[in-house]
């Protein structure tokens, strides 16, 4: 029995054993001779620091001195431009500014020649708005220094009793917007739905013949307009004037060639209507009434239509300027007139 119970008492300690494991035996804590001892080994070891990058200080001194050299050069090229002598030996290296010094002088000539054609380009331009406005030269009679008050009066009021000027106020006012917008509304609605249905090629051709047709027959109105209203020109309007859509041939058979004395015969009236269409879509005054209304006189004819609905009836109603207002009226007509006349001749 008692072999058994220590048996059975020496199992159980060796479960306890397995389950729970004795800790390790920590070292003895170390005296205080001991820890000095073991700092002055480690502050006494041979071994040496991690090395350092290798020439970082060189390199850093030398890109010292080469910046303090480029900014030495920069102020020496500074003070030399300041002075009108140029520098030849300027050290270039890789810190060295992109863009040197410039030449002040040269900057402050430029600027002073650019201030100096805005000047004259502002001062010829009012000198062409001023001359709008003056009275023109009357070479019968003698200079206006010389002759009375009354007389000069006279002529300054002269332009409300003539029909010419009236004339020119009554288009640029009353007719010149009106045909203007019409025909800029038909050419541009005829010439985009015309090119963009060219696809749908009868439909397409149709609207473009329209169109080409229709700037022909405005081009014929604008000039017979601007003739009848402005003048004296110093442009011609095309006499016979370009046509419509029927046109001439010269002949081009034998018997027709000539006549019994020889002398050449007078053309012949075009009857085909394939050919007169070939010859209006290749015909360059088509295309140039095309630009003149869609391009060039809306601008031009906005422009006017307000400059004289701000001037006009004040200047009526102040009677004193309104002279003056006629007159840059009639100019100006003369002008728009010259410039219809050679843009669609």
């Amino acid at each position: 029995m008692a072999s058994s119970s220590s048996h059975t008492h020496h199992s159980d300690d060796n479960n306890d054993a397995i389950l729970f494991p004795k800790p390790p035996d920590l070292p003895p804590p170390l005296s205080a001779e001991q820890f000095s001892a073991a700092e002055l080994d480690v502050q006494a070891s041979p071994d040496p620091p991690p090395p350092y990058p290798f020439g970082t200080r060189s390199s850093r001194r030398t890109r010292t001195n080469q910046a303090r050299h480029a900014r030495r050069a920069l102020h020496a090229s500074d003070d030399s431009y300041a002075s009108g002598i140029t520098v030849e030996t300027a050290v270039e290296t890789e810190t060295s500014p992109l863009l040197g010094g410039r030449p002040r002088a040269m900057s402050h000539a430029s600027t002073t020649h650019s201030v100096h054609s805005i000047a004259q380009t502002v001062l010829s331009s009012s000198r062409t708005v001023l001359s709008l406005f003056q009275a023109e030269p009357d070479v019968s009679a003698e200079p206006s220094s010389h002759l009375p008050i009354l007389t000069r009066a006279r002529r300054y009021f002269r332009p409300l009793v003539r029909r010419a000027y009236y004339a020119a106020l009554f288009h640029l006012l009353f007719i010149n917007f009106p045909y203007e917008l019409a025909a800029w509304i038909f050419l541009f609605v005829g010439t985009l739905t015309g090119t963009t249905l060219l696809i749908t090629l009868p439909l397409g051709v149709i609207l473009c013949f329209l169109d080409l047709l229709g700037a022909r027959a405005l081009a014929r109105g604008e000039i017979a307009l601007q003739t009848r209203f402005h003048g004296p020109l110093s442009v011609c309007a095309p006499n016979p004037p370009h046509p419509i859509f029927s046109r001439d041939r010269t002949p081009v058979s034998n018997a027709d060639a000539r006549d019994l004395e020889g002398a050449p015969p007078p053309s012949v009236r075009e009857t085909s209507f394939l050919k007169l269409t070939f010859s209006m879509f290749r015909d360059p005054t088509s295309y140039q009434a095309l630009f003149y209304f869609l391009v060039i006189k809306p601008g031009i004819t906005l422009l006017i239509a307000i400059a004289i609905l701000i001037l006009v009836p004040p200047a009526f109603v102040l009677v004193v300027p309104a002279p003056a207002v006629l007159r840059a009226v009639r100019r100006v007509g003369i002008w728009q007139a010259e410039l219809a006349i050679d843009a669609l001749s």
